[in-house]
């Protein structure tokens, strides 16, 4: 298990940190299709982190005899909403969500829910499957080894 900062950086802004995600070996944290959308943010110890916001970014788990080929691919849509929770808590469902073209299927997903009262926001973490072919990218027991080193290693700031 490795830590991955997600962050936001601007050239006027600077950076706002989103989360310390924790990663399994193996996998990779890549850029979603669009940037975060950071709407506002709250400094806490020097450092600036999202409170309210958006953002995506696709977990890959590579394939060992071939590096340069996903074996499995999860996409990870972050959300932010300003909370003013008292105490650190966390959340996590596996569940369904229908994805892909026309007919469209149920595949496996993930939540993770994070209220933390040092930054005063609550996160929502969504996992699901990338598409491909109208098939998912990924199997149940990935989102589940994903969404449990995520818990193990898991710092919200």
């Amino acid at each position: 298990m490795r830590e991955q900062l997600l962050a936001a950086r601007n050239l006027v802004m600077g950076t706002t940190n989103i989360l310390l995600l924790a990663v399994p070996d193996g996998w990779r944290v890549l850029e979603g299709p669009s940037q975060p959308e950071i709407d506002r943010w709250s400094e806490r110890a020097d450092q600036r982190w999202m409170s309210e916001g958006r953002a995506t970014y696709r977990l890959v788990a590579v394939a060992p005899e071939a590096p340069e080929f996903a074996r499995a691919e999860v996409e990870l849509r972050l959300t932010a909403t300003p909370s003013a929770p008292d105490v650190h808590d966390v959340r996590h469902r596996f569940t369904t969500v229908r994805r892909g073209l026309l007919p469209r299927r149920e595949v496996p997903a993930a939540e993770v829910e994070i209220d933390c009262p040092f930054t005063g926001r609550r996160l929502r973490l969504e996992l699901s499957p990338a598409m491909r072919g109208n098939r998912p990218t990924a199997r149940p027991e990935d989102l589940q080894r994903l969404v449990h080193t995520m818990l193990e290693g898991l710092r919200c700031h």
